[in-house]
């Protein structure tokens, strides 16, 4: 989850190109909040005594009603921020309680909604190599930009690499050279896909978040599975998103095995089979 600012504009609603969304107060007085932390007029406020109480965002802002109250839109994941350019991409927006009328957009990238409901929108396209914003949209009104990067792949110069493992299947944890928290065939699969330092760097953040699956003991109940995906989400926040053919690449890398499949199958079975973004822990 990124941080978002909200900011009404005097003809229409528009977020931040940021990751950071900005919204003024009818009185003019800019509130930062995260995704996920709004506050209709109708809720309760915090007393303030713990924390700040969450800021109120009007309906009219919001626009949007449900069984006669109004209800805050409310997103909580985007995927993904970056792609590889020329394969069949999936974006999603994840959250509650969107309209019927609410739109994912990337302009230059023509595509299609692959799926729409109150908590999830998707979007296919196949884009080109470059910069492009993510849009949500309900007809002329902007609720939100959000950058997406698309790379050419397969750039990233492999002298800076560690050396392919001889015996990458010998351990469940795998072998990992430099020590950096990623196994050393997974860096090098991961340089396929991108094409400069920052997004490298990022993906190995994203990567290592995925390998504790495998060092850490598998869950025994639902707590502790939900844990794990907690630190999964805080530590991917810093993160980086690929897809390569409408498929993400960090699953498939880190759990390649039948034990390792297996790891992931035990935090799987813990978790139900699922399980709601609200049910995660808040991010130290």
């Amino acid at each position: 989850m990124n941080d978002f600012k909200y900011k009404k504009l005097p003809s229409a609603i528009a977020l931040a190109i940021s990751s950071t969304l900005f919204f003024t107060a009818c009185d003019n007085t800019p509130s930062t909040f995260t995704m996920g932390d709004i506050q209709t007029d109708s809720e309760e406020k915090n007393d303030g005594k713990d924390k700040p109480s969450k800021p109120s965002v009007p309906c009219e802002v919001l626009q949007n009603m449900k069984d006669g109250k109004c209800v805050a839109i409310t997103i909580t994941n985007i995927q993904p921020l970056a792609v590889v350019a020329d394969q069949l991409a999936t974006f999603s927006i994840v959250g509650e309680n969107f309209p019927t009328d609410i739109k994912i957009k990337i302009p230059k990238c023509e595509g299609e909604v692959t799926a729409q409901s109150d908590t999830r929108i998707e979007y296919q396209c196949t884009p080109k190599a470059g910069k492009y914003q993510l849009l949500l949209t309900r007809g002329d009104d902007v609720f939100l930009s959000q950058e997406i990067m698309v790379t050419e792949g397969k750039k990233y110069p492999t002298e800076q690499l560690p050396p392919a493992p001889s015996s990458p299947q010998s351990t469940i944890e795998g072998v990992d050279s430099n020590n950096n928290g990623v196994r050393d065939e997974v860096e090098r699969e991961l340089a396929e896909y991108v094409t400069d330092e920052e997004s490298y760097k990022k993906s190995l953040i994203s990567a290592k978040a995925y390998q504790k699956v495998l060092t850490q003991p598998s869950p025994t109940s639902r707590e502790q599975a939900l844990a794990i995906m907690t630190g999964i989400d805080c530590e991917t926040l810093d993160g980086i998103n690929i897809n390569v053919n409408n498929k993400g690449v960090y699953i498939p890398l880190t759990f390649d095995n039948d034990a390792r499949q297996d790891k992931y199958r035990k935090l799987v079975h813990a978790l139900e089979g699922g399980y709601l973004g609200s049910e995660l822990g808040e991010c130290q």
